[in-house]
């Protein structure tokens, strides 16, 4: 099959997007996983600035994404594909590509794909610590707020209650 040269740009386009996003995903999950040894270290500032260079990354996969899109969109309606453009993944465009070309992107495409699972995995991690470190604040604030003597009792949300008895907060004032 002849493609027309706009075809073979708009590969060449989505190839070096798909590249990008890679790049982009392995520096988060390197960046989440400097944000998890902060944590470990209790390094506050390498959290904040983690939590910076996420946001910033996230904003750049965004970016990538939408011009994934677009490109794949354009490369469909080329390929006349029966499929909505928007629905149109980037196997599916492959499929109707020449082999190396096919191979090419599929190969790419796998290579996001496990990229995107391990920072997915590395966010559960990072959630399942912070769950973690809330519930230990949250167990340090109860013990300052209330005397270590103050009995507890279960409000009706399930929270513990119980406020009688000299507060560490109201001893320091």
């Amino acid at each position: 099959m002849t493609k027309p040269a706009s075809l073979s740009s708009m590969i060449r386009e989505l190839a070096n997007i798909l590249d990008g996003l890679i790049r982009r995903h392995e520096e988060m999950h390197a960046v989440i996983r400097a944000k998890l040894e902060s944590m470990r270290l209790g390094d506050v500032d390498g959290m904040l600035a983690g939590a910076r260079r996420e946001r910033d990354l996230t904003e750049a996969v965004s970016r990538l994404s939408e011009e994934r899109i677009r490109v794949v969109t354009a490369a469909a309606k080329v390929l006349n594909l029966p499929v909505p453009p928007t629905a149109i993944s980037v196997r599916m465009l492959a499929a109707r590509l020449e082999p190396a070309e096919r191979g090419e992107l599929l190969g790419r495409a796998h290579s996001l794909r496990e990229w995107m699972v391990a920072v997915g995995e590395a966010n559960r991690t990072v959630e399942y610590v912070c769950r973690e470190m809330l519930m230990h604040f949250k167990t340090v604030f109860t013990s300052i707020v209330r005397g270590g003597d103050t009995p507890v009792t279960y409000q009706r949300d399930g929270d513990l209650n119980g406020y009688s008895g000299v507060q560490v907060l109201d001893a320091l004032g």
